[in-house]
């Protein structure tokens, strides 16, 4: 009887634990856009921590808000940074180092707008570009879509 209890008690645990949208995003970026989009790339640099910054200004591209939701979205609270784990990867993924001309990775932190999750993915190749990718999730931490922006520099 008390067996039964305690699992029963480790698989509501278990069902109630949020996925963490973060790391799910950086692993698909990693495992399904870095190698495919730059197949020449032998290597990626990696922020270990979620970047705080707030760039919610290209998310507003993606769809179209409602001036209620654009509003909710500018004003959710900074999180937090999040430890991340390294993604498993076909290149090499390094710390990120200043002054090197690899490709930089950054995740940001999630937002929650409705039932909905979006992680926002940096990818920063010095003197050239940035491609911002908007990785939505449902509650159980499937990926319903993504939004691509790229940004000259």
């Amino acid at each position: 009887m008390n067996l039964l209890f305690v699992h029963i008690l480790l698989a509501l645990f278990a069902s109630s634990a949020e996925p963490n949208f973060e790391q799910l995003a950086a692993n698909y970026y990693f495992d399904n856009i870095l190698t495919i989009k730059h197949p020449e790339l032998k290597a990626a640099e990696f922020a270990t921590k979620t970047d705080t910054a707030n760039y919610s200004g290209i998310l507003m591209t993606c769809k179209n808000w409602d001036e209620e939701t654009r509003k909710a979205i500018y004003s959710k609270p900074i999180e937090q940074p999040k430890v991340l784990q390294f993604p498993k990867s076909d290149i090499k993924v390094k710390k990120i180092r200043k002054r090197s001309n690899r490709i930089k990775v950054y995740v940001l932190p999630r937002k929650q707008i409705g039932d909905s999750y979006f992680v926002e993915v940096m990818a920063y190749r010095r003197h050239r570009s940035i491609d911002y990718y908007f990785l939505e999730f449902n509650k159980q931490g499937r990926l319903i879509q993504i939004c691509e922006k790229n940004e000259i520099i």
